[in-house]
């Protein structure tokens, strides 16, 4: 994946105030919080008619560093809670491995079942009850 270069520590520490308890990032400009967020549900921010990612931006305001092609986890899933402490550097399969890996999820009424192996779905097919499709999915990992 192709990223864009950050601002470097110096030029957001002018740009914005950042608290990682709260992990509100607010504008120096503007004095009000930044909370624009993108169609994913992560919170972005423009700097000279550029879009980033405020949790990449708020990682170089923290720690000096931009990640580059690492990706920046949101630890508890929920992508616009930049708190600092929720905030980890990994690859994306480290990235990929913090999401549901239950494999299912309640769909149209039924439990939706879904393992896949090597990119292709081994199991995709739906459920009555939540605990048929969690044996389900146990069976088909196990297998």
């Amino acid at each position: 994946m192709k990223v864009k270069p950050l601002p470097t520590k110096e030029e957001l520490d002018k740009k914005y105030l950042y608290d990682p308890i709260t992990g509100v990032l607010t504008s120096r400009y503007r004095g009000s919080e930044c909370k624009a967020e993108n169609v994913k549900g992560y919170r972005v921010v423009r700097i000279d008619r550029v879009e980033y990612m405020a949790h990449r931006v708020i990682w170089v305001m923290m720690t000096g560093e931009d990640p580059c092609e690492l990706e920046i986890d949101h630890e508890n899933q929920i992508k616009n809670d930049n708190r600092f402490i929720n905030l980890r550097l990994g690859t994306h399969g480290d990235n990929q491995r913090n999401k549901n890996t239950r494999g299912i999820t309640k769909d149209k009424g039924k439990w939706k079942a879904r393992v896949q192996r090597n990119g292709k779905n081994i199991l995709n097919k739906y459920f009555d009850t939540e605990q048929e499709a969690l044996d389900a999915v146990k069976k088909r990992k196990a297998g």
